[in-house]
């Protein structure tokens, strides 16, 4: 690892943040801009960074405040170091885009509209080098399917569970799809050309209620499957705050075992709670999965440890949000073009 590398971690690592405005003021009196401004300057569209960049809106300047005001929500600690500010900044940057709002994933892909595609592997042919010449071969464009276990539940199983036809049966395909013998529910590959695809619940409400599309990605770092939804009923049905979004769904849930109630929450449940809950429960969505990864939002002061890909380190951070070695990778090059421009800077 290059020294230069190496001076601008440990200068990060010496860096302490407890709030919005500590970081504004860092980067204010060391650049004379803050972080979005600098960032936009020195690092979106550069290099790793060159497909991104952040908005400059007051509402955008709002809300980065307001989910840096939620550290101990986030981490679990007062204060955290500068290096992680720009590793989590970084995550936020790529999973959510240029407006730092709590997003729900969007579906639907060429061959894989709407509800087919978090249902789907999907593969397709590709032109990609082989020893220097293009060739063309079958690539695996996402390669996971949201309809699995054992992190949530199939479809088929749904469709066949006591509760669930419950709470949803009045719902649009429910005389088709209750207690299904149809085993394409529990595959992953959706049967497009039987049912709809349509994230129109007029049209799939019945369908869009399991697992693999109501557990989707949200949030700030895109929090999916049902066993990360788990904590945050959990943290629902305990909250002790006065958020009154949050209040209104501990009362709504009360009394319920937490994987019954995922099985009745709705889609507009969550996109209720991610979206107005004043951020604080993507915020809180960031700590229940980092304590449930292995506290990857702690890094290493041990530089071979920080840029390696153990413990500790920044590649590990990307691989346990995104569960991809291309994304980790990506990422741990992101911040570091981030360290290396703050650096020629502050030197």
């Amino acid at each position: 690892m290059a020294n230069e590398t190496i001076q601008s971690a440990q200068k990060s690592l010496s860096v302490s943040i407890s709030k919005g405005s500590d970081i504004s003021k860092f980067f204010t009196r060391n650049t004379g801009l803050d972080f979005i401004g600098w960032f936009n300057l020195h690092c979106a569209k550069q290099g790793f960074w060159k497909e991104r960049v952040l908005g400059n809106s007051d509402a955008v300047r709002l809300r980065f405040n307001q989910v840096w005001d939620q550290i101990p929500v986030m981490f679990g600690t007062k204060k955290i170091n500068l290096l992680q500010f720009i590793c989590l900044q970084s995550i936020f940057i790529n999973e959510i885009g240029a407006d730092m709002l709590p997003i729900t994933e969007k579906v639907g892909r060429k061959n894989h509209p709407g509800l087919a595609y978090p249902f789907n592997i999907i593969t397709e042919k590709k032109t990609v080098l082989v020893e220097g010449a293009p060739t063309e071969r079958e690539v695996t464009i996402k390669g996971v399917s949201y309809n699995t276990r054992p992190l949530s539940k199939t479809a088929f199983e749904l469709f066949n569970d006591r509760l669930y036809i419950e709470t949803h049966s009045h719902l649009p395909l429910a005389d088709r799809l209750k207690n299904t013998t149809d085993q394409r529910w529990a595959s992953t590959a959706y049967p497009q050309q039987e049912f709809p695809t349509s994230t129109d619940p007029l049209e799939s409400g019945f369908i869009r209620e399991a697992d693999f599309f109501k557990f989707r990605g949200r949030g700030f770092i895109q929090t999916t499957w049902r066993a990360n939804y788990i904590p945050l009923i959990k943290y629902i049905q305990t909250y002790k705050g006065k958020n009154a979004k949050v209040l209104s769904y501990k009362k709504k849930w009360k009394g319920k075992p937490e994987d019954d109630v995922a099985t009745i929450s709705t889609n507009d449940d969550w996109d209720d709670l991610f979206q107005n809950s004043n951020l604080l429960i993507p915020c809180v969505g960031i700590r229940t999965h980092n304590e449930a990864s292995g506290n990857y939002l702690a890094l290493s002061s041990d530089m071979d440890a920080m840029f390696g890909e153990g413990k500790g380190s920044i590649f590990r951070m990307g691989l346990k949000i995104s569960g991809g070695r291309q994304y980790a990778s990506l990422f741990r090059s992101r911040v570091i073009q981030i360290m290396l421009a703050l650096h020629q800077q502050t030197e």
